[in-house]
């Protein structure tokens, strides 16, 4: 293994910027996390270039209950998101309080070394809601999304917030944004832009079942929704408005929206929009990417859509779009049944870049599990830049431990692996959630079963 020089290493300077003390700096394995079922202790282990932020988010931190409590902990970890720098996570748990839902934020405290809460936990107004479904984090960390697509009947609702750090607490920016249909599940994929004025929305069940997505923006003349809340916590009278007309889904049952991300370049002022269909063509799952049409004020389909090879690839489960200045990069989770290149039916990970004909085409290679049925794919995040790749198999280990691997790109023609990734302890399944931190250092992952969540600095990159 050879380091890069620390010029064009993505690591090279981090460990000085985060202040790290060599205590932190893992060897084989260590941070130890406590499970809501007993007082036992969990190892989660990682290689050895790689640094745990604090002690994973679990039972014992700090909230405004004073510590996390069991209920509370229903699923934690079920949905997470980051800010650009990673060091804000948003962590949803939609079976917490007997489903109602519940949603905390924390923020990394480096003299402290620990995550603190940041404001208040938001929790689900009633039984069923499964508020924190899905949650999105705008760069600043000072946006939050957060989705409760059981709610209302299955019409559900997504709400928006704006941090105000005078205060302490999360705002309301404007009103709940509501399903059009009964049973479309709206908000079961969230996304939010960088700057937190456009959202994007999954439901995957609508429109006598294809599926839609729908972008939204806050309207009004004032400063964007970052900056001000929209004028406080009500909105000031504005509200959130339809951005263009649904995207709907080819044919009935694609479950179009099952996964969203968005994307804003903002040099060529172009905004982009992935919609993942994993049960399009009947599983073979398929994902297209949407560019906003100003003028016409409508979504175009850019390029062409993006299949799965054979039924049960359920190609489209996840999704993440990166910018590399040049092309715009796209990621995909398909977790099917195959092991390798000479499987009937490939299953893993792969990202694309699109070329000058509108063609998606292959950018680095594809990613095969390491084990048969080990998920790999379930989840798959990008840096903004698409250099940075996180890809999850939360069903790997002979006893349900789970795995993240994160790759390194950069001047390469491939994506290569960087250290031998982050492994849970006995049924964690870690990796149900994934989130690579926009600027491309840090990665988070979380277990829902085990209920905790955990943060690393990624290791040195590799020749």
């Amino acid at each position: 293994m050879k380091l890069l020089p620390a010029s064009t290493c993505i690591m090279a300077a981090l460990s000085q910027l985060l202040f790290l003390s060599p205590e932190q700096t893992i060897a084989s394995a260590s941070a130890k996390v406590s499970s809501s079922s007993t007082s036992s202790q969990r190892a989660l282990g990682a290689s050895s270039p790689w640094t745990q932020l604090g002690t994973p988010i679990s039972i014992g931190t700090p909230s405004t209950d004073n510590l996390l409590s069991p209920s509370s902990l229903i699923g934690l970890g079920f949905s997470i998101a980051s800010s650009s720098n990673g060091k804000i996570v948003a962590v949803g748990s939609p079976y917490a309080n007997n489903n109602a839902g519940r949603v905390g934020v924390y923020q990394y405290d480096d003299t402290l070394q620990l995550w603190v809460l940041r404001g208040r936990e938001m929790n689900g107004f009633s039984h069923g809601y499964h508020y924190g479904y899905d949650v999105a984090l705008s760069h600043s960390g000072t946006v939050l999304v957060v989705a409760a697509p059981r709610a209302l009947g299955g019409r559900g609702f997504v709400a928006v917030y704006r941090f105000d750090a005078y205060a302490d607490e999360w705002e309301k920016i404007g009103g709940d944004i509501e399903g059009k249909f009964m049973s479309e599940e709206f908000g079961t994929s969230v996304a939010v832009s960088e700057d937190g004025n456009l959202i994007v929305v999954g439901a995957p069940r609508a429109s006598s079942r294809p599926g839609a997505v729908r972008v939204y923006e806050f309207t009004g003349a004032e400063d964007d929704v970052a900056a001000n809340g929209g004028g406080g916590a009500d909105g000031g009278g504005k509200t959130w408005e339809q951005v263009g007309e649904d995207i709907l889904g080819e044919s009935d049952n694609d479950r179009a929206g099952h996964s969203v991300d968005i994307l804003t370049h903002k040099p060529t002022r172009s905004t982009y929009v992935a919609v993942g269909a994993l049960m399009d063509l009947y599983t073979e799952g398929s994902v297209a990417v949407y560019k906003y049409d100003t003028i016409q004020s409508k979504w175009d389909q850019f390029g062409s859509r993006v299949d799965g090879d054979e039924f049960g690839t359920e190609f489209g489960r996840s999704v993440s779009l990166g910018h590399d200045g040049t092309d715009l990069i796209l990621a995909v989770g398909f977790p099917g049944p195959g092991m390798d290149e000479h499987s009937k039916v490939k299953s893993g990970a792969q990202v694309y870049n699109i070329n000058v004909d509108g063609i998606w085409d292959f950018y680095g290679q594809m990613i095969f599990p390491l084990e048969e049925d080990d998920n790999t794919g379930y989840k798959v995040s990008l840096s903004s830049d698409g250099q940075t790749l996180a890809v999850s198999s939360p069903n790997y280990g002979p006893v349900g431990q789970g795995l993240v691997h994160v790759y390194y790109k950069g001047n390469s023609d491939v994506y290569k692996r960087v250290g031998h990734g982050i492994m849970g302890s006995e049924n964690d399944e870690l990796g149900y959630a994934l989130s690579v931190s926009r600027d491309g250092k840090i990665v988070t992952a979380s277990t829902p079963d085990a209920q905790y969540v955990a943060t690393f600095v990624i290791g040195s990159c590799v020749l």
